[in-house]
């Protein structure tokens, strides 16, 4: 779920295929457009949406004001492709597939990989932060990726795979499982500068 901060929209990925938008004042529901399989993260910008559809196959470029697909981006050898985040430019969005694992930049106005490197195989969150990736990890750790290179590693907990940025507290709270007789947690990891 995303807010259309242009228009105060609530955007949704639902579903078997599709992203609809909402009128939350008015509690209707204003379109949907349909895609190819579940959409399991997605990005906006300026009235576009850039949306993971592993079971498709594919990263889609889609016009929300029309609901259409503008571009359909398959990942080849590359599948399971989960996280997704977009730049503070919305000129590139980054990706981490699952199988291989990678992390792959990719331009938003053609669909061209500009990079690809290695990550985790069970990223399910990626956060863009001042020159950062932040790839979060089930396999219990937090890989800060700088340059196209791991920066640092934050061990948290297997299975600790969903998170939250938040910029304004430049922190990433990340969601830990209970585990090994340790309760469940949330932790905050603050960034340094």
């Amino acid at each position: 779920m995303r807010v259309d901060e242009r228009n105060d929209r609530v955007v949704i990925g639902y579903g078997d295929g599709g992203l609809a938008v909402i009128d939350p004042a008015a509690h209707r529901v204003l379109s949907r457009t349909t895609l190819n399989g579940h959409p399991e993260d997605f990005a906006l910008a300026g009235g576009k949406a850039w949306v993971n559809d592993p079971d498709d196959g594919a990263v889609l470029a889609l016009d929300l004001d029309r609901s259409t697909v503008l571009a359909r981006w398959p990942t080849g050898g590359h599948r399971l492709n989960f996280a997704l985040a977009l730049s503070s430019d919305a000129k590139e969005i980054v990706i981490a597939y699952r199988l291989p694992a990678a992390l792959a930049r990719i331009d938003t106005a053609s669909g061209k990989t500009l990079t690809m490197q290695d990550t985790c195989g069970d990223s399910d969150d990626l956060y863009l932060a001042g020159g950062r990736t932040l790839v979060v990890c089930g396999a219990g750790h937090v890989d800060v990726v700088r340059g196209g290179a791991t920066d640092a590693r934050v061990e948290t907990r297997g299975g600790a795979r969903t998170g939250l940025f938040v910029p304004a507290l430049g922190s990433l709270f990340v969601a830990l499982p209970a585990h090994g007789g340790q309760p469940a947690a949330i932790w905050r990891l603050r960034l340094s500068s």
